[in-house]
């Protein structure tokens, strides 16, 4: 897990294992009066084998966005 702070905002950055959907993903969440809030999110479909961004408000700083590819890159491998 990663914390970020953006324009007064706390994210932050997690990967999750989805058996479910066959993959796994970075995902970005926001912390708010408390509470976490499920944002975005890039996913990695072994079934599909594809890449997949899916983000569930509109409102994210472009740089949140940046923050969640790094991490994708840097902790998600590789499709095969």
């Amino acid at each position: 897990m990663e914390n970020i702070e953006i324009s007064g905002r706390t994210f932050y950055l997690v990967t999750a294992q989805d058996e479910i959907r066959d993959g796994i993903s970075a995902e970005l969440w926001e912390i708010k009066d408390g509470l976490k809030y499920y944002l975005a999110e890039i996913f990695r479909n072994d079934n599909k084998k594809t890449i997949e961004f899916t983000a569930h408000v509109k409102d994210l700083p472009l740089e949140s966005i940046k923050k969640l590819i790094e991490m994708y890159e840097r902790e998600v491998p590789n499709l095969e």
